[in-house]
């Protein structure tokens, strides 16, 4: 008798199995499962990030964290339509306090470099029919160590452009170098006549 009873346990066992494994794609549907598709790709996790505003047409959204897109973004973004033509520590351009400049012309560019504590140094150069020059010059220092730098230049709503500047010190814990020292960041925009606002970031590095 139990044998007979262990028998029909066993057949209603693999029964309820079979039925389960034949069902099962017409279940998982409503059970909320993700599809996924060709290559792995999760395609409703795709169809959340991604909308098709028209034929041919595709548009990504951005996700958690990660800045709106540009459209959504009302205030001003850096220009970053710069690049470097000069920096240096160890070359006096004459002023000794901080001192910011617009050169517009190749004369202005060749009157700067006249001013320098250099010898036989040839500016470099510089098309001042298409380009703008922004200086940043810290003046003089009395130790190695420090650093100013054009970080980024962006368009202002009302016209014109804000200069970022950061300057950086060594703090009491660092070892420097007895020196007289001039840093100078130069760097090179297309043609604008501004007006133009130098906003200077200044930050003391910690040393251990």
């Amino acid at each position: 008798m139990r044998l007979l009873s262990g028998l029909i346990t066993s057949i209603l066992l693999i029964g309820f199995m079979v039925t389960v494994a034949v069902a099962s794609p017409y279940i998982t549907p409503y059970l909320g499962a993700r599809q996924v598709g060709e290559g792995g790709i999760d395609e409703q996790a795709r169809g959340d990030e991604l909308s098709t505003p028209g034929d041919g047409e595709t548009e990504e959204r951005p996700g958690p964290g990660e800045p709106p897109n540009e459209s959504e973004n009302d205030g001003p973004s850096p220009s970053g339509d710069f690049q470097t033509v000069w920096e240096s520590s160890m070359i006096s351009f004459g002023p000794e306090e901080p001192t910011y400049l617009v050169i517009q012309t190749e004369e202005e560019w060749h009157a700067l470099w006249r001013g320098t504590s250099a010898l036989n140094v040839t500016p470099p150069t510089v098309d001042f029919e298409t380009h703008t020059v922004l200086v940043a010059m810290l003046g003089s220092v009395r130790t190695t160590g420090y650093t100013i730098r054009i970080t980024d230049v962006f368009p202002m709503e009302g016209g014109g452009y804000e200069v970022s500047v950061k300057t950086t010190s060594p703090g009491v814990r660092c070892i420097t170098g007895p020196a007289f020292t001039y840093p100078v960041h130069m760097v090179s925009m297309p043609k604008s006549t501004g007006p133009f606002q130098f906003v200077v970031e200044s930050e003391v590095i910690g040393c251990r």
